[in-house]
């Protein structure tokens, strides 16, 4: 119900059920679909997972927000899984570079980010926005990453873009987990902040 504005007006307007519950009605349509900071991660030692667990699901859309560096100076991919999914349960379509060069991944065991974990030595550290759908658990989780960073060369930005999918229809989504490509490969500084909307 939206909120229905009362004039207030002393020794008038009746301090009633109606007018209270419209003022919460009110505050509850303000916040219904807003974004909800539910936990944030900085990395203090290298890791070669991050996991957000015991997620509620009463959440319909996650973001999750990541600044990220490699623990080397070699630069390293960031995978993705849901509920600790390992199967060969993700696609992806990914868009890159200026001319938007296209590379389709089938049947993995995650979503991939590729050179998300930017190398060490280039005092740069890559963004990603990762969206994901999660209104029913019968359905396809949809996932919708946009990252601006240095995927190739510390003067030279890159652009990816990727939509996947995680094909699960029996639960919702209650994990996340963001995995580095190599072994302790998610570096010192390392940043993962997770939102949900419900």
């Amino acid at each position: 119900m939206a909120y229905v504005k009362t004039n207030w007006v002393d020794d008038v307007t009746p301090l009633s059920s109606t007018n209270m519950n419209n003022i919460e009605d009110g505050i509850a349509n303000v916040y219904d679909g807003a974004w909800e900071r539910i936990s944030g991660i900085t990395v203090a030692s290298a890791l070669t997972e991050v996991e957000f667990a015991n997620l509620d699901s009463k959440y319909n859309e996650f973001r999750i927000v990541c600044e990220g560096i490699s623990s080397t100076t070699a630069a390293r991919d960031l995978l993705i899984r849901f509920n600790s999914d390992a199967g060969a349960n993700y696609n992806s379509l990914k868009t890159s570079g200026v001319t938007f060069t296209y590379t389709a991944y089938s049947a993995l065991n995650h979503i991939p980010v590729s050179g998300f974990l930017v190398a060490n030595n280039w005092n740069v550290d890559n963004i990603a926005v990762i969206n994901v759908t999660n209104s029913k658990a019968t359905t396809i989780k949809k996932v919708f990453i946009d990252m601006i960073g240095y995927s190739n060369s510390y003067s030279v930005a890159d652009i990816l873009q990727i939509i996947g999918n995680w094909k699960n229809k029996t639960a919702k989504i209650n994990s996340v987990q963001l995995l580095a490509s190599a072994t302790n490969g998610i570096g010192v500084g390392s940043k993962f902040t997770i939102w949900g909307a419900v």
